[in-house]
Formats: C-alpha cells, sequence, structure tokens
C-alpha cells in the first residue's frame, strides 16, 4: 500500500505494531461474535516526520 505524507509528500514506509501476544485488529460492534467482523489495521510511518496513519485492511466490514 503506497501513500505520502499528508505534511511531508514524501512516500510513507509500512510499519508494524508489536502488542505482545497478538495483533491489533477493528472489531464493528463489541457485542457481534468475536471473528464476524474483525480486520487487520494497516499502518503506516513517514520516515521523515513521524507521522502514523492507520487503515482497515477491510473497511467494507463497516458499513
Amino acid at each position: 500500500m503506497k501513500r505520502n505524507c499528508k505534511d511531508c509528500e514524501i512516500e510513507m514506509k509500512e510499519a508494524f505494531i508489536n502488542p505482545g501476544l497478538g495483533m491489533f485488529v477493528l472489531q464493528h460492534d463489541f457485542k457481534s461474535k468475536l471473528f464476524d467482523k474483525l480486520s487487520k489495521i494497516n499502518t503506516l510511518v513517514c520516515p521523515n516526520c513521524g507521522y502514523i496513519e492507520f487503515k482497515a485492511e477491510k473497511p467494507e466490514l463497516f458499513k
């Protein structure tokens, strides 16, 4: 996933958040079954200014 920094306008780099025991996911709502509507979170970081951006891998789950 290529994207430019909104501040520096240079290409952002893919990054990974290490939560220790698993991965961070977005869940549609707290009451849904655990794996019904989960989306992995893609993370990008600007190597110049440090701006961080998160993007849901499956945004269509939240319609």
